[in-house]
């Protein structure tokens, strides 16, 4: 049984549109949304499309 998980930007605390599976399952996933795992910050992170600079109209054009 897979979980049911959703993506949380490290940065503003926004989240993903629910995945089933794991965490890298998901990010794959969001990948494509713009979502981003950022290991070179310092700690590993999700980044949202926003917080990661790669779609700054996200939050406008995701149904949520």
């Amino acid at each position: 049984m897979s979980l049911h998980i959703s993506l949380i930007c490290d940065k503003c605390e926004a989240q993903s549109t629910p995945r089933h599976g794991t965490a890298t399952d998901a990010r794959v996933a969001e990948f494509k949304n713009g979502w981003f795992y950022d290991v070179e910050v310092g700690e590993p992170a999700d980044l949202c499309p926003v917080c990661s600079g790669r779609d700054l109209d996200y939050w406008h054009t995701e149904p949520f």
